[in-house]
């Protein structure tokens, strides 16, 4: 009992002394430690992160996330955990150390102070979420020894732009994405509450899950005619969406797909055959007073159709 109580105060005396307040165990080999005035998280040791669950708020700073401003990631560090940053919304500065491989699921999401992030050469993962709604986020740069990925103009894509994973959540007006992109990742755009209007370019056969979950501002998009099937939410919680075009192509719809696109009053489907979807893929839309456009020859079966049938006028398209 003497002995335990003299390393408390022993544990007590080293912290006042570097001017650190509170510490423990973030992983098997890994410490963490919060300066005094509550603003400084440095993790130190060997190893991985322990992963955490946002919603549960189960991190052990949890308690100080609004004062963090920066965090001191050790060399020692190899991973960054599940949703180990997440919600620290005074954190505007962050080292990630070249020991680093891998940064997990919504590790810095809703980060809102957050203006810009360096990726390491040896990253190999960036899990889902990872700068979900880090809405003054403009720049992920990645170095150019990284062998996984890579940026472009702030932009976060696989190592060849063939796939775009991230477009942080602070980017601003009119995006044309670059030819070469073949795929959208899931949560690629999500949370790009100022983003006005997206280009994508012919050669896109994919659009991710949630991939433009909460573009506020987002008024209408054209899908290309690559594209063979928009996936679940994947334009969920567009409030200013006016209006879509699905081309030809696309033979899968996938769950609350314009879920909350509440502005949404036109949509082009020139799929010959009506697409079976969920009752729910316009959920909180009102299809009463929307319109349908779809090709002449297929206007009866449209009319037929569940969930395309609620639409309040269907019309033939006219090119």
């Amino acid at each position: 009992m003497k002995t335990r109580i003299l390393i408390l105060g022993m544990l007590l005396l080293t912290n006042m002394a570097t001017g650190f307040a509170q510490s423990g165990t973030c992983g098997e080999n890994l410490t963490w430690t919060l300066s005094e005035d509550e603003k400084t998280l440095k993790i130190s040791g060997t190893g991985a992160m322990r992963d955490y669950l946002f919603i549960l708020n189960t991190s052990p700073w949890d308690s100080y996330r609004s004062s963090i401003t920066t965090v001191e990631i050790g060399d020692g560090v190899t991973s960054i955990g599940d949703w180990a940053f997440s919600a620290c919304s005074s954190l505007t500065s962050i080292t990630i150390p070249d020991g680093v491989t891998s940064i997990g699921d919504g590790a810095f999401a809703v980060c809102r102070s957050l203006t810009s992030i360096a990726i390491p050469d040896g990253v190999t993962s960036i899990g889902k979420q990872a700068f979900y709604d880090c809405d003054r986020l403009t720049a992920i740069r990645v170095e150019n020894g990284n062998v996984n990925y890579s940026s472009e103009a702030g932009i976060l894509f696989n190592k060849d732009k063939t796939t775009l994973v991230c477009c942080p959540g602070g980017t601003t007006g009119n995006y044309t994405i670059p030819d070469g992109v073949t795929s959208i990742e899931d949560w690629a755009f999500s949370g790009c509450r100022r983003l006005t209007s997206i280009t994508i370019p012919d050669g896109v056969t994919r659009i991710g899950k949630d991939a433009f979950t909460d573009c506020l501002s987002l008024t209408s998009i054209a899908i290309p005619d690559g594209v063979k099937s928009i996936e679940d939410k994947a334009f969920a919680g567009c409030l200013s969406l006016t209006s879509i075009t699905i081309p030809d192509g696309v033979t899968n719809i996938g769950v609350s797909a314009f879920y909350d696109c509440r502005s949404l009053t036109s949509v082009t489907n020139l799929n010959l055959t009506p697409q079976k979807v969920s009752s729910d893929v316009f959920s909180n839309v009102k299809l009463r007073k929307a319109t349908l456009y779809v090709p002449a020859a297929s206007r009866a079966a449209y009319k037929a159709a569940d969930v395309w049938k609620n639409f309040g006028s269907i019309k033939a398209y006219v090119p």
